[in-house]
């Protein structure tokens, strides 16, 4: 009977350690990605209301927990602030919570809270001090916001994913190029006010969004 056991745990063991690929392990051990649980359901239902979203759920997860550090409670729930003044899961400024008010004065997009019409209140008259420090407006804010910029730029999320972060002048550099690698000195050359992070954010939150669907976070099943 114990060689059964050991033979059993052997095989449970050497399955885990297949699944966990080296450069899977690398990166949760040097990068890190935080636990998304608690915001979970809030995340996966502002995500199905956005076609951008069905099968990238795992990049807004990853946007999330970049923008968060990990989703660290005093980053959520605005006690600590960015040196911006970015707010919340989603790093809200002025200028975003300006451009979610804006998108919203759009049918189209407007159109998408019609089953969910206190949100799409909520959404229009979204700003940083009122609502980007509480998750279930800042989540529903942030699907919206990355939603709108992946159609921007015609489904490239390495240029929509430069934009959230680094505004439309180092996006436009990396949708030209077509790929954030192509357009990383580009990157780099730009004024500190527009670079930002923009040369090493998009891969980053990519890197991060292949460990949530390594972990079964991907794909919406059904749109609301």
């Amino acid at each position: 009977m114990r060689l059964m056991y050991w033979i059993l745990g052997g095989a449970a063991l050497l399955l885990l350690t297949k699944k966990a690929t080296p450069a899977i392990t690398k990166f949760i051990r040097g990068e890190g990605i935080g636990d998304p649980t608690p915001y979970l359901s809030l995340i996966t239902t502002a995500a199905k209301r956005h076609p951008e979203l069905a099968n990238r759920v795992n990049v807004l997860l990853g946007l999330l927990d970049q923008e968060s550090d990990h989703f660290a409670p005093d980053v959520v729930n605005g006690r600590r602030r960015s040196p911006t003044g970015a707010l919340g899961i989603g790093q809200f400024t002025k200028i975003a919570g300006d451009e979610v008010r804006r998108i919203m004065t759009m049918p189209a997009w407007r159109s998408r809270y019609d089953n969910a019409p206190a949100v799409g209140n909520m959404l229009k008259v979204f700003e940083k001090e009122s609502h980007a420090w509480k998750p279930e407006f800042a989540i529903e804010a942030a699907a919206l916001f990355l939603s709108f910029l992946i159609n921007k730029w015609n489904g490239n999320v390495e240029a929509a994913l430069t934009d959230y972060n680094a505004g439309g002048v180092a996006a436009r550099i990396v949708s030209t190029v077509g790929t954030h690698a192509g357009a990383k000195q580009q990157l780099i050359a730009l004024p500190d006010n527009q670079e930002s992070q923009s040369a090493t954010y998009s891969p980053s939150v990519l890197a991060k969004a292949t460990v949530f669907r390594e972990q079964g976070f991907g794909r919406v099943v059904r749109s609301l």
